[in-house]
C-alpha cells in the first residue's frame, strides 16, 4: 500500500481521455476535405565532426542536417579519453547559438575497456530559418599519465551547419509581410456538421467526467493523513533495509530505490525539484541554494554521483559501500529533520508516495 496515493488528477484524466478524441476528430475532418498533393519527403542525413589531440577525441553530431522551424533536433557531444586524463566538459545553459536548449542529459563519465567516455545529449529547437550554425565545442584537458610532465591543452571542434526550413512553403521570403486577401467562403458539408456536433458532445461528456473525478480525488485527499517528509523517508529506508536487496545481489535496484528516497525527501523537505532533474542539473541548482549547509551539499554531491556510477556506469560496489551509502542517506535525513516547533508545509506533499 502507498500512503498519499489518491485518484488520478484532472490533467492526467483529460490527457488520457480527451486527446484521443481530438485526434479522432482531426482524422475525420481531414478525410472529409480535399486531399493535398504529396510533397517530396526530406532526406535526413546526420552531421558529425571529430577532432583528436593526444589521448583525447571529441565528436559532435546531430541526428539530421535539415529541419523545419520549431522542430526539435538532437545534438550530442562524445568525448573519449585515456585514464589519468582529466576533462573539463562544456556546460551548455539555456541557449546554444541561435538554438534553444529544450532538454539535456549529461551523465558522468563511463569507464569502457580501459578508457573513459562522456556522452551528453541535448535537444535543441529554433524559430529562425535559413542556414544556421551550431557553434563548435571547446573542451579542456589535463594529461597526468606522466606525473613529471603534466600536459594541459584544449580540443576544439568545427561548427555544424544545418538547414532550417520555414513552414511557409513556396514563399520566397517567409519574413515578408503581404496584403490581406479577400475573404473566402469555406463550404461545410452535412457530414462535417454531424462530425462537429458529435465531437462537441463527446468532449463535453469527458469534461464532465473529468470534473467528477477531480471532485472525488479532492474528497479522498481530505481523509488522507499527512506524513512529514522525514517520517516518510525513514519508513522507506526501513522498508528498503528489510527487503534485503544487497543480500539478494540486486545492487542496481537497491541504489535506484535509495537514490529515489533521498531525491523525494529533498523535494518534500526543501521544495527542490530533485526527482525531475539530472544529478548535474540538481547540483548546479543546489550551489545557488542557501537552505543546506556546505557539509550537507558535499554529502549530497558525493552520494548522488556514487549512485549514478552504479545506476548508469554499471559500477559494482561492495557490501560495505552499500551500507555506507545507506548510512549517509539516513544521516542526511536525520540531520535535516525540522525542529518540532516548525510547521510542516503540506502543500509540498500532494501526490507524493511512500512505501508503508
Amino acid at each position: 500500500m502507498r500512503l498519499g496515493e489518491g485518484k488520478p488528477s484532472l490533467p492526467r484524466v483529460l490527457k488520457r481521455a480527451v486527446l484521443p478524441v481530438l485526434l479522432l476528430l482531426l482524422l475525420l475532418l481531414a478525410g472529409c476535405g480535399d486531399r493535398a498533393e504529396p510533397t517530396d519527403a526530406l532526406i535526413l542525413t546526420p552531421l558529425e565532426f571529430t577532432a583528436r589531440r593526444g589521448p583525447v577525441s571529441l565528436t559532435i553530431r546531430t541526428d539530421r542536417d535539415s529541419l523545419t522551424v520549431g522542430e526539435p533536433i538532437t545534438f550530442s557531444i562524445d568525448i573519449v579519453a585515456e585514464p589519468k586524463v582529466d576533462i573539463e566538459m562544456p556546460l551548455l545553459e539555456e541557449t546554444y547559438g541561435v538554438f534553444e536548449i529544450i532538454s539535456a542529459d549529461v551523465p558522468p563519465d563511463i569507464p569502457e575497456e580501459g578508457l573513459r567516455r562522456w556522452h551528453h545529449i541535448y535537444t535543441l529547437s529554433t524559430y529562425e530559418n535559413g542556414e544556421l550554425e551550431l557553434p563548435g565545442v571547446t573542451i579542456g584537458f589535463t594529461d597526468r599519465r606522466d606525473p613529471e610532465h603534466v600536459i594541459t591543452g584544449e580540443l576544439i571542434s568545427d561548427p555544424l551547419t544545418v538547414t532550417v526550413l520555414s513552414l511557409l512553403q513556396g514563399d520566397p521570403d517567409p519574413n515578408a509581410l503581404h496584403d490581406i486577401k479577400d475573404a473566402v467562403l469555406v463550404p461545410v458539408s452535412r457530414i462535417g456538421n454531424w462530425v462537429w456536433g458529435a465531437g462537441l458532445l463527446i468532449l463535453l461528456a469527458f469534461a464532465i467526467g473529468g470534473l467528477w473525478l477531480l471532485r472525488r480525488r479532492r474528497d479522498a485527499e481530505q481523509t488522507e493523513p499527512y506524513v512529514p517528509p522525514h517520517i516518510r523517508a525513514l519508513l522507506q529506508l526501513d522498508q528498503l533495509k528489510s527487503d534485503g536487496l544487497v543480500e539478494k545481489n540486486e545492487i542496481h535496484t537497491y541504489y535506484f530505490r535509495l537514490s529515489d528516497i533521498v531525491r523525494q525527501y529533498i523535494e518534500g523537505r526543501f521544495g527542490l525539484m530533485a526527482p525531475e532533474q539530472t544529478t548535474e542539473e540538481f547540483l548546479r541548482e543546489l550551489q545557488r541554494d542557501t537552505t543546506l549547509t556546505v557539509g550537507h551539499k558535499e554529502l549530497l554531491a558525493n552520494f548522488l554521483r556514487a549512485s549514478d556510477m552504479v545506476k548508469f556506469a554499471l559500477h559494482r560496489p561492495s557490501a560495505g559501500d552499500c551500507e555506507e551509502a545507506f548510512n549517509s542517506a539516513g544521516a542526511f535525513v536525520e540531520e535535516t529533520t525540522p525542529p518540532p516547533d516548525e510547521k510542516p508545509d503540506e502543500s509540498q506533499e500532494t501526490g507524493s508516495e511512500v512505501a508503508a
